[in-house]
């Protein structure tokens, strides 16, 4: 389960820390979104809960970057999400920050397995996301057969099923 800084251990593990659905539930409310950070697993992802409901904008994930650059690239595209952006025309690649990003619709199953936390937020409801993808020195990414090895090792592309 998450912490109060998003930052979790595993969805399946046998960790829970109280309070953590709370502090998501506030995040939301106040900033419309969460994002929850998973360091058990490697690589490690990040994602976030509350774009759906408070945009009608799909969630994101992101894989194989650190604490701090993964959330803050999450939070850069929420806040252009929040000002009418949309990232659901799957075109790019776009410059979040200093990153070169593209975009990609992850399917339902990969969706639950990875963004437990989300899941559990939304209950019932359906919810999409969308895997944000950053590229190599060369600016190639994941999908390009050309991209380095190192970024395809840490950045499994869901779409793709190239994933546990």
């Amino acid at each position: 389960m998450c912490d109060a800084h998003g930052k979790c251990g595993s969805c399946e593990g046998s960790v829970s820390i109280p309070g953590s659905g709370k502090v998501l539930n506030y995040n939301v409310r106040m900033h419309g979104y969460g994002i929850l950070y998973s360091f058990a697993e490697l690589p490690s992802f990040a994602y976030s809960a509350g774009l759906e409901e408070s945009w009608r904008h799909p969630e994101l994930i992101i894989f194989g970057l650190d604490y701090d650059l993964s959330t803050r690239l999450i939070t850069e595209a929420a806040n252009l999400i929040r000002g009418g952006a949309s990232f659901t025309d799957l075109n790019g690649p776009y410059g979040i920050g200093d990153v070169n990003v593209r975009f990609l619709e992850v399917p339902a199953a990969s969706a639950k397995q990875y963004l437990c936390e989300t899941a559990s937020y939304y209950g019932q409801k359906k919810f999409r996301v969308l895997q944000m993808l950053w590229s190599d020195e060369q600016g190639r990414f994941p999908c390009d057969p050309q991209c380095s090895d190192a970024v395809k090792r840490i950045q499994p592309v869901l779409s793709e099923g190239r994933h546990s």
